[in-house]
């Protein structure tokens, strides 16, 4: 394996240039719209990446692939006026043991 193309973590249709991440709205489990919420957006890019960016994928090239995304499921919270479910994921960056700080860089 390699490291993660980008449309593995940003959909079919990503591409960047020297200052820009262009992702495809078209790619997204989401109705498009120009007035999508960066929450939905968000959501819909961990959706694609969490497919991808598993432990799975992860022990089969350590050398290649740095980070997983680990579904830890739904749990149900309620509050005085609601009840919610709560997805819980995991976000495992593997790095050098002695780098102090989360740097891009790095991955």
């Amino acid at each position: 394996m390699a490291e993660p193309l980008l449309s593995e973590v940003f959909g079919t249709n990503a591409s960047q240039t020297p200052t820009q991440l262009i992702i495809d709205k078209g790619d997204l489990d989401l109705v498009a719209s120009a007035n999508n919420t960066a929450e939905s957006l968000f959501v819909a890019v961990i959706k694609i990446a969490l497919s991808n960016l598993t432990e799975a994928s992860r022990s089969n090239d350590p050398e290649n692939r740095n980070l997983a995304i680990i579904d830890a499921g739904d749990q149900i919270y309620s509050d005085s006026a609601r009840n919610y479910k709560i997805r819980s994921l995991a976000l495992q960056l593997f790095r050098d043991y002695n780098t102090e700080d989360i740097n891009p860089g790095d991955f």
